[in-house]
């Protein structure tokens, strides 16, 4: 929403709580890039691995929690 200039939500928190997860877990973002647009093209357009391929021991629970809050429209 905020990278579309709209106003936020609460979508915009579930995705953000979903992101702030997705480093904790992985050490990683969920989307990088070489410029700070492309990671705003990545996050509005872009698909993210599992948090699982990174660390296979996350249960399958929270791998599908963190897959959901990160979901274009959650």
């Amino acid at each position: 929403e905020q990278a579309k200039g709209q106003r936020a939500t609460k979508k915009s928190d579930i995705y953000s709580l979903g992101a702030v997860m997705y480093v904790m877990l992985t050490a990683r973002p969920p989307f990088s890039g070489q410029t700070s647009m492309e990671v705003i093209q990545k996050h509005r357009f872009g698909q993210f691995d599992r948090p699982r391929t990174y660390v296979p021991e996350i249960p399958h629970w929270l791998d599908d929690v963190v897959c959901q809050c990160l979901e274009k429209d959650p």
